[in-house]
């Protein structure tokens, strides 16, 4: 927690590269970029006024990037009927984005009430029409979709196993593996690509799950 604060505070080079990344994504919907102003501000007090608390590390990670989202989506063509999922949706930056950007109908997952609160704000201020926020765990339930974003960065051997016996039953299904690819039984590997995100560079790697029968 101590780490995420001091990201927010301390690091103006990363937030600047993370900007920049992002600049032509902010200048074709400028109503992301007022939304991601508000969030850099809820953070800040959120974080603050949890320093001391416990939480489970594991369902604490970073965020997406509208400039990293930007290019997956562009490498990975999708139909606009296709249902977007982010596993872990935090403050819905990437279910804003899918809704914004992609014209898709889009679901966040997330256990944490405060930040499902935030993002169901934000879609009804804005008019995020396709956007819709679940207060589930994803542990233990995933809806049905066409694309997840999979947060693999921090979760336990346990979690990762989860999902991927949740995924596997939903053959078809794009699935964007954020550090580390998810271990299915059957899957096709449809490429890995670098970008960034909020604690800088990683991995994506993009897998295809295909029907183990």
């Amino acid at each position: 927690m101590l780490e995420t604060l001091r990201d927010l505070l301390l690091d103006p080079v990363l937030r600047i590269r993370l900007f920049t990344c992002s600049l032509g994504v902010y200048t074709q919907y400028p109503t992301l970029f007022i939304c991601d102003c508000l969030l850099y501000f809820f953070r800040l007090f959120y974080f603050t006024s949890t320093l001391f608390s416990k939480e489970d590390n594991e369902l604490t990670y970073g965020e997406s990037v509208y400039g990293s989202l930007d290019t997956l989506f562009d490498i990975y063509q999708t139909p606009q009927h296709a249902i977007f999922c982010d596993i872990g949706s935090g403050l819905g930056k990437a279910v804003l984005f899918a809704d914004k950007c992609r014209k898709l109908t889009s679901i966040g997952v997330e256990i944490k009430s405060p930040f499902i609160s935030v993002s169901r704000i934000l879609s009804k201020v804005f008019l995020f029409k396709r956007s819709t926020f679940l207060l589930q765990d994803f542990r233990e339930d995933l809806p049905s979709a066409d694309i997840y974003l999979s947060p693999n960065t921090c979760l336990s051997q346990g979690t990762l196993q989860s999902l991927t016996d949740q995924l596997s039953s939903k053959p078809g299904s794009i699935v964007f593996s954020i550090s580390e690819p998810l271990p299915f039984q059957k899957s096709e590997l449809l490429g890995k690509h670098s970008v960034f995100f909020s604690w800088g560079k990683a991995t994506v790697y993009v897998q295809r799950v295909c029907d183990t029968l």
